[in-house]
């Protein structure tokens, strides 16, 4: 992780983390966006091995008539990483 904090000395060294610092502005930005939609979906990602289980899940929990209805997406670790640094995803199932 960034410590945005730390004293940079040259350009070269801001240049050099400038991308991860917007990558992360992005992600913060797409959680934000996320969290204000009135009906926004809770999404579960799970591996490809578990998308039977992940679907049973999702369908169980979609059947109680929760405020935020749930939806199930399949991925690889890596994918499922991406998506809850990004916001695209709430909870991952490993």
């Amino acid at each position: 992780m960034i410590n945005v904090a730390e004293p940079v000395s040259t350009p070269r060294q801001v240049a050099q983390r400038l991308p991860a610092v917007l990558c992360r502005v992005a992600d913060m930005t797409s959680r934000v966006r996320r969290a204000a939609e009135r009906h926004a979906v809770l999404t579960v990602t799970g591996p490809g091995c578990d998308a039977s289980l992940l679907d049973r899940l999702v369908r169980s929990y979609n059947d109680t008539a929760p405020p935020r209805p749930a939806r199930a997406i399949v991925g690889t670790p890596e994918d499922q990483l991406e998506r809850l640094r990004s916001g695209r995803a709430d909870i991952a199932r490993g």
